[in-house]
């Protein structure tokens, strides 16, 4: 199994020691960033060495995705069937994807390792101004690679969470959704 601190740039990205210095300062432009722009960037936060070995296993588990298409709302979870026609809790939006869940993963490859490191928890918790956070521990949501062939799409929707993590990577000319 990869360590999770082989993965993450912690020259750059110092998220293993948020209580020192470099890593409150981190922290800190983190916090600016969620607060003024509803968004942080960290690029290069994984190391470029190991992107490979990341979009190996991520193209390793497509085959196993559960695909998705239908139409919903934004507030899929909420009844929006008394809403007229022009409301916004009436409109719909094409959601047509694959998701690999949790318990598709193979339990020692370096995407659901980075997933699990504490670190990573304690730095996303501090970057959100949390007193706690927890990782999910559903068999089947706690971790889940969104996998978007072209013509996908995840229709727009509001979540019902506190926050979200995710480690985007471009486009890779070797990597190809089904």
């Amino acid at each position: 199994m990869m360590d999770a601190s082989q993965i993450v740039d912690l020259d750059r990205y110092p998220i293993a020691d948020i209580d020192d210095a470099p890593g409150r300062a981190l922290v800190d432009a983190c916090r600016r960033d969620l607060d003024e722009l509803a968004l942080c960037t960290l690029p290069g936060f994984i190391r470029p060495e190991v992107l490979p070995a990341l979009l190996a296993e991520a193209q390793a588990l497509v085959p196993k995705a559960y695909r998705n298409d239908n139409l919903r709302t934004p507030y899929g979870w909420m009844c929006n069937k008394s809403f007229s026609p022009g409301h916004p809790r009436s409109q719909v939006f094409r959601n047509r994807c694959g998701f690999v869940m949790a318990d598709q993963f193979p339990g020692d490859g370096p995407i659901e390792c980075m997933f699990r490191w504490d670190p990573l928890t304690d730095f996303v918790r501090e970057a959100l101004g949390c007193e706690t956070l927890y990782r999910s521990a559903c068999p089947h949501l706690s971790l889940n690679l969104g996998i978007e062939g072209e013509d996908d799409q995840l229709g727009w929707h509001f979540d019902t969470n506190d926050g979200h993590a995710t480690p985007t990577q471009g486009p890779d000319p070797s990597f190809r959704p089904r």
